[in-house]
């Protein structure tokens, strides 16, 4: 399964995954097959990703958040969100794309790239997060459930009374570069922080799911 990963559809990527996660030592291939870049964790599913971060085996569970990033309980309430939300798009009419696309760069390309367009903030949404429905839906309605690694929200506090959000994309013995929505970037002197934390939210906002 995880030699044959690339050939696969979405679909059975999903099916694999779930094949994948059924045996403790073919967890641990398919987290080496992470780790070695083979598999993007992104091709993942929400659900799949649940059932490493709840793994009853503490190194595994260490693991995947070594290579995956944090990962939290599914939210009871969003879960329900995302299931009626599917309905919605299931029984709707065929998307108007144009509509998407102007959509898309209002509200996803300020801190996403997909093809070429828009910001990097977030993951380049070409080839992340966007296998199917559920993917989509999953990482647009409840962003903080798993945060991948490197996308952290980092919180900064300067000795000038500043306060800083974003994601870290440099971080020398001198100075932190920070990257936010829009984009904007910030870049900060090592001398002049008084604080800097990881945020327990993701840099991407909730409230998503009310978009039209």
């Amino acid at each position: 399964l995880v030699a044959r990963w690339k050939n696969f559809t979405p679909a059975e990527r999903a099916a694999a995954a779930d094949g994948l996660l059924s045996r403790g030592r073919w967890v641990l291939a398919l987290l080496a097959a992470i780790e070695s870049k083979h598999i993007a964790a992104s091709e993942l599913s929400a659900g799949a990703i649940q059932r490493l971060g709840q793994n009853q085996d503490a190194a595994i569970r260490k693991r995947a958040a070594q290579v995956i990033g944090r990962i939290r309980p599914a939210n009871a309430d969003k879960q329900k969100l995302i299931a009626e939300k599917k309905g919605m798009i299931l029984r709707g009419e065929p998307p108007d794309m144009a509509a998407g696309h102007a959509l898309a760069q209002k509200t996803c390309f300020v801190c996403h790239k997909l093809n070429g367009e828009g910001a990097e903030v977030g993951p380049d949404l070409t080839g992340s997060g966007r296998s199917s429905l559920d993917a989509i839906l999953a990482n647009v309605i409840d962003p903080n459930q798993a945060i991948g690694k490197g996308y952290e929200n980092v919180l900064i506090e300067t000795k000038d009374d500043r306060s800083l959000s974003g994601r870290v994309v440099e971080d020398t013995p001198t100075q932190v570069r920070l990257l936010s929505s829009g984009p904007k970037e910030e870049i900060v002197a090592k001398r002049n922080i008084a604080t800097m934390r990881v945020s327990e939210f993701s840099v991407m906002p909730e409230g998503l799911e009310q978009m039209p």
